[in-house]
């Protein structure tokens, strides 16, 4: 038992710390997707009224947009929110509503459709990776409870976690976000598929104010997420010391 736990208890250790916070994340995400991110939130903090009323006038195919109001991009942020949540569907069909011509007009054009799929499928992928860590979670649990060994303690997990965040955040910073953001785009989507758009052609990333608002909402995700690995890390000593 000795030699199994000075093997095994590295290993679980670390596989304990990573799924916790994996679980972290995956359920702040949960959640945050059923608040829309809190676009309306930040929809007012980065002006991005104003930035329509200004940009959509000289958008090359659409400038009716100019003719639409907060709660109609707040409508069309939820629809593209849902659809990249749910495998891509009915991206095609998401319309706006033209309030001069009392006419509705397709959104998205070709280019954005097949970014946000690529987007919906790495969705996917995390969703899986979300579930897994779940499992791993619940799974150390028991072989913790089972074995009778103490859980990490709350401590030095946070130490780790906290110097992994920090060299993280340096690093964006150094390098600068925006680039950080270009270059992650560049790894994860497919060669020959757009995700960089100019404002004047591209609705989707004007109404988003891309990708300041994607900044935002990863500062929310990692707030959240942190307060949430902190509260189930505090359960797991309670639940382990009964």
């Amino acid at each position: 038992m000795i030699i199994m736990k000075k093997f095994c208890s590295p290993l679980l250790t670390l596989s304990y710390n990573l799924s916790v916070w994996l679980t972290a994340f995956f359920l702040t995400w949960i959640v945050l997707a059923q608040f829309n991110f809190g676009y309306s939130v930040w929809y007012r903090v980065l002006h991005i009224d104003q930035l329509i009323q200004t940009t959509a006038p000289h958008h090359y195919y659409k400038p009716s947009f100019q003719w639409t109001n907060a709660a109609e991009h707040a409508r069309l942020f939820k629809e593209i929110n849902i659809a990249v949540n749910h495998n891509g569907n009915h991206l095609a069909d998401i319309q706006y509503y033209n309030a001069r011509d009392h006419i509705h007009e397709s959104m998205l054009n070709r280019d954005e459709i097949l970014h946000l799929q690529d987007v919906s499928h790495l969705i996917q992928k995390g969703q899986w990776l979300g579930i897994g860590a779940v499992l791993t979670y619940l799974l150390c649990l028991l072989i913790f409870y089972r074995l009778k060994w103490k859980i990490p303690s709350i401590k030095n997990t946070l130490v780790t976690f906290a110097g992994l965040l920090l060299v993280i955040t340096a690093a964006v910073f150094l390098l600068g976000p925006t680039r950080v953001f270009y270059q992650f785009h560049m790894w994860i989507f497919p060669p020959g598929h757009r995700w960089f758009f100019f404002y004047e052609e591209s609705l989707m990333s004007l109404m988003m104010d891309a990708p300041d608002l994607f900044g935002y909402i990863a500062a929310t995700l990692v707030v959240l997420s942190s307060l949430l690995f902190i509260g189930l890390l505090r359960m797991n000593q309670r639940i382990n010391k009964n």
